[in-house]
């Protein structure tokens, strides 16, 4: 919203997909990769085009388009508004030979947190996480294993065992997990993944593991310690050295499937988006469960309608974008002639409960340049000012949920998307008049709550509870990447010509 393309794009939300820190550990792999299979070729069919790739992408998808034509401009969104890092085969000399330790070190004991410093970072598969996280603020993360079936969350070290506390991101951790498995669906007889923090008798407990590490490895200083391996010619101790933003992740291990390397039930492409499809397997589940993620990393909102008419993508693919660009642009005008009121839908996404949300209306000249078109850059103070100001008006506020909080229910052809409805009243804005129409929404404010005892005795540190909890959140790092915590957010507007 008025923002620099610099400022937007180091404000992207970001997210990491590990396939595999077990190289004999198969669904992992698969699985990422077909992810970033899915959103590539949807934003090249989205972005347009009459290119031989381009009608290429568009061939690919053509089944998801007629089946469930919600999806293709879903992931193209997903492309534009976040920045998702995919690392397929994370131990590649273990997925090389079949082996689960990169030669004879486990890549997940290899990590900072709750390990002794001869022992961490002594592996390729560790320091190459290590170096993309050290550049990057990712809000949530999975970890793709094999062995067992389950989803879990922090605590998962020996230093943070059940009986001291749950994480102080509880709540935050325990209704994305339980909603992500829902997602992820069941098949045959393969049951729907069980879910739980890990410390509370899920699964075992480890040291040096990516889990906590990537959780609690810029806060929880009693935990980490500086890596001194001899391996490779040794590591830089400034390498395990963190500043207090850059881990403060989400980070769910997926335990995949019971066998390592399954041969059968491994799924279709058919019914891909439906968790109860005769088609699912252990592949397409979790190229959901990795989708969903990438989805609620952020709050979103969007304009559906406009009385009869289609609002249209709120956000276009592969479309350099000015801080204004949605007063001119064709699908983001509609013209009505002056008339009492006219009645807008819209959906919220990227959260589970939405505590609040309405429509703000004013016309563009009493919008300040701050809030604009294209990104959430508008501080929680920048919003409050401007829904304050003279002649900005607001509709009632609403509540409900999104999509996610029903994840296992399948739409079909319809949108997942619950709507929102108000009216807005047009008869105080003159003919000839531009006025600009925001859907705003208030999420999931539930998630930063105290769950009970937690462990250490401080509020949520995750920056994915904070970004939509706690409007003095700010963290940015040396690259320039930051994560902003706001309380409202605020949809690309539509603009409504008065004729």
């Amino acid at each position: 919203h008025g923002a620099s393309k610099k400022e937007l794009k180091n404000s992207l939300p970001e997210v990491f997909l590990s396939g595999a820190l077990h190289g004999n550990e198969r669904v992992g792999p698969t699985a990422t990769f077909e992810t970033a299979r899915l959103l590539i070729l949807a934003a090249a069919c989205q972005a347009g085009g009459s290119s031989p790739s381009t009608r290429s992408a568009c061939s690919a998808m053509s089944a998801y388009k007629k089946s469930t034509p919600w999806v293709l401009p879903w992931l193209a969104r997903l492309v534009s508004t976040r920045r998702t890092v995919v690392v397929p085969m994370t131990n590649a000399w273990g997925y090389a030979n079949n082996q689960r330790e990169e030669i004879f070190d486990d890549p997940n004991r290899d990590f900072s947190y709750d390990q002794d410093p001869g022992l961490c970072m002594r592996t390729i598969a560790g320091r190459t996480v290590n170096e993309v996280w050290r550049e990057s603020l990712f809000q949530l993360s999975l970890t793709y294993h094999s062995g067992i079936e389950l989803i879990g969350w922090e605590w998962g070290s020996t230093n943070r065992l059940i009986s001291g506390g749950l994480s102080p991101d509880h709540n935050g951790q325990k209704q994305l997990t339980e909603n992500a498995a829902k997602y992820s669906g069941k098949f045959s007889r393969t049951p729907m993944y069980r879910t739980g923090s890990i410390n509370n008798g899920l699964i075992y407990a480890v040291r040096g593991g990516f889990e906590d590490w990537a959780y609690a490895g810029s806060w929880d200083k009693s935990g980490t310690t500086v890596c001194k391996p001899s391996s490779y010619g040794g590591y830089p101790a400034k390498k395990t050295t963190y500043n207090r933003s850059t881990l403060r992740s989400f980070n769910l291990l997926v335990e995949t499937s019971n066998q390592k390397t399954p041969v059968s039930k491994l799924g279709t492409r058919q019914g891909l988006f439906n968790p109860s499809d005769a088609g699912n397997g252990h592949v397409p589940r979790n190229i959901r469960l990795a989708l969903m993620n990438v989805d609620v990393v952020e709050p979103y909102a969007i304009i559906r309608t406009v009385g009869v008419k289609n609002a249209g993508i709120d956000v276009p693919t592969g479309v350099p974008l000015d801080p204004r660009w949605c007063i001119t642009m064709r699908n983001k005008v509609i013209s009505y002639k002056s008339r009492k009121s006219v009645k807008i839908k819209w959906t919220v996404g990227g959260a589970f409960t939405v505590d609040e949300t309405r429509l703000v209306v004013a016309k563009w000249g009493d919008v300040p340049e701050k809030i604009g078109c294209v990104a959430q850059q508008t501080s929680e103070k920048q919003y409050l000012q401007f829904i304050r100001t003279k002649n900005v008006f607001s509709t009632k506020m609403k509540k409900g949920v999104t999509r996610w909080k029903n994840a296992g229910k399948f739409s079909g052809r319809k949108t997942p998307d619950p709507l929102f409805s108000q009216s807005i009243n047009l008869s105080k804005f003159k003919k000839g008049a531009k006025v600009a129409v925001y859907a705003v929404a208030m999420v999931d404010q539930e998630w930063k709550k105290r769950p009970g005892k937690v462990q250490p005795n401080v509020g949520p540190q995750s920056h994915v509870v904070n970004a939509r909890t706690n409007p003095n959140w700010y963290h940015k790092i040396g690259n320039g990447k930051f994560v902003r915590g706001r309380l409202h957010w605020i949809s690309v507007p539509i603009t409504i010509s008065i004729k």
